[in-house]
Order: structure tokens, then sequence, then C-alpha cells
């Protein structure tokens, strides 16, 4: 398997295209990438996030099929290694390409159309 780790990256657009899977916290902000970019990932919520907002997030991304949820503690390093292993075997991988959209990007612009075509009708 070729990975690469890193600290920050500028161009994500770049990264999401070249990555097969992507192993990341579950912030508002990465959940969201990876849903608009159909990536799937395994995701390990930030445990001391507040109100657990993380785990709630990866738990969105993981009914709609698009992601893994592996929670830190016992074990991490060897659950982390079955699933990367599990998720890129091709049945599998697939799959999680072809999960549903977690975060109904597409309604969002089907909300703001019907915004646009409501103002319209204004006197």
């Amino acid at each position: 398997i070729r990975g690469e780790v890193v600290a920050f990256i500028d161009d994500m657009a770049a990264a999401y295209q070249w990555a097969d899977i992507v192993i990341s916290r579950a912030g508002a902000g990465s959940v969201v990438e990876l849903a608009t970019m159909n990536v799937p990932s395994i995701l390990v919520p930030l445990p001391t996030s507040i109100g657990g907002h993380q785990e709630a997030n990866a738990r969105a991304m993981e009914r709609a099929g698009r992601s893994v949820v592996v929670l830190e503690g016992e074990n991490f390093a060897a659950r982390l290694g079955a699933e990367i292993t599990r998720c890129l075997d091709t049945a599998v991988y697939r799959a999680m390409l072809q999960g549903t959209d977690p975060l109904h990007v597409n309604a969002s612009r089907a909300i703001a159309e019907q915004i646009v075509r409501l103002a319209h009708l204004k006197p």
C-alpha cells in the first residue's frame, strides 16, 4: 500500500483526487470535503470533541456507506490496519464510492433554487 502522512496540505482538491481512501478526523470541514469529493474514508473522531460532534459526523458518513469509523482506544493500530485492508478490498471500496449523499449536498442546491424561484414571485 502506497501512502503519505502529512501535517498540512495546501491543495486539498489535488490530494483528494490522488487518494483512494483518506484517514482523517471527523470535523465538519473534513466531512463536508470528503462527502463533496466522494472520497471513501476511515474516520477517527477526536474523542475530546465538544458534545461528541466528531463521532456524530463520522457516524453519519458511516450510515451513508461512505466511511468506516474507528474509535481510539485499545488495539487502535491493529483495528485501523484491519480497516485499511478491508476498505481497499475491491467490493468494499466500490460500495463506499456508491454510498448515498450523507450531507445532502444536492439538497442545499435544491433549497437555494426554490428560494430564488419564490423571490421572483414577490410583487
